[in-house]
């Protein structure tokens, strides 16, 4: 057990001296959206890859969670029930990296049709730094018009439907996750575990983001052929 907790700690050594090599002093405000119906591993699978981060990093990751309205949201089926941090009907930390989860479709388009929602997350998307979709959370992004001409990804069982609807986005199929830049889409649910040790990386560094790999007991990968629907 002591060996195995030396190792641990040697390998903790050289992330953190890999880490050196990119911007140590930036603290990453990582807002997760959150609404009524979202999908509880959408949510929590993306955040808890970034909260292991801010662990490693001597928090160089704020988290939070951050919903329209102050009141209690409960997730896909009324399952869990989560108040959030922040609302935007008060002040709430800038997001660097703003994380959108999905749902499923009906509620995906409840939400697309409530103009206040959609006004709401509009002014939010621009004000983010970077935002990361997972599953069906993409929707949103394109129904905003951030997906225009850019290449995305969502879950395949959405797929054919997403394409649809969203012609001028490039839809990318076979991979766990896209990287446009400034825009991350994660496909389905899982995903989105992959898509934030992918953002990690990218911030802190690969020795980061495979140690919060190995944290969390998962194997991180891209590519991946999709069901046939």
């Amino acid at each position: 057990m002591l060996k195995k907790y030396l190792i641990f700690l040697l390998f903790l050594s050289v992330a953190t001296r890999s880490n050196a090599q990119a911007d140590t002093s930036k603290v990453y405000r990582v807002a997760v959206l959150l609404y009524p119906g979202v999908e509880l591993l959408d949510f929590a699978g993306a955040t808890d890859v970034f909260v292991k981060a801010a662990g490693v990093t001597g928090g160089k990751y704020q988290v939070y969670s951050l919903a329209m309205t102050p009141e209690i949201v409960s997730t896909e089926r009324n399952t869990i029930a989560i108040r959030p941090g922040y609302s935007g009907q008060g002040a709430f930390p800038p997001p660097d990296i703003l994380v959108i989860p999905g749902a499923p479709l009906e509620t995906i388009d409840s939400l697309m049709s409530n103009a206040a929602f959609m006004g709401w997350l509009r002014r939010l998307t621009d004000g983010a730094g970077v935002m990361m979709s997972v599953c069906t959370g993409a929707y949103f992004l394109a129904q905003a018009g951030l997906l225009k001409d850019k290449p995305a990804t969502t879950h395949w069982y959405a797929s054919t439907d997403f394409g649809t609807r969203y012609p001028g986005t490039r839809l990318v199929r076979d991979v766990r996750y896209v990287d446009a830049g400034r825009l991350v889409t994660a496909s389905g649910v899982s995903s989105g575990i992959d898509g934030a040790l992918h953002m990690v990386e990218k911030y802190s560094g690969p020795a980061i983001a495979a140690l919060v790999a190995k944290i969390i007991q998962y194997t991180p990968h891209h590519q991946e052929a999709w069901p046939l629907k």
